[in-house]
């Protein structure tokens, strides 16, 4: 099982700039040949985690890790997220969203 694992995790990296088509689907704005696995990580994991099924979220926690993924839901502002979503991926993650004011305060961007 091991050694599976491994043969998968090397072909999927060597296959850096190629976006499975069930993932592409959830970034459907973007054509698929301009996406970049490592400049737009942020938003991949951010659709997968909207609207991805079941093998997306495999895929982004096998290619990203679990704390890369969980770092980026962590940013993502409460208010983008759906109820349900936000709930699950709570529970999993360890996450806890805030709005986009109290983000923008801890950045030091608003003076209050």
């Amino acid at each position: 099982m091991v050694i599976w694992q491994r043969f998968c995790y090397n072909y999927i990296k060597m296959q850096k700039n190629k976006i499975p088509k069930v993932v592409s689907k959830t970034v459907w704005y973007i054509d698929p040949k301009k996406l970049d696995l490592q400049k737009n990580s942020g938003t991949i994991i951010k659709q997968v985690l909207f609207f991805g099924d079941t093998d997306a979220l495999a895929w982004i926690f096998f290619f990203y890790g679990k704390d890369e993924v969980a770092k980026v839901a962590q940013n993502i502002p409460l208010g983008a997220w759906n109820k349900k979503s936000l709930a699950l991926w709570k529970l999993y993650l360890g996450i806890s969203p805030k709005t986009r004011e109290e983000q923008m305060n801890e950045k030091g961007k608003i003076n209050g």
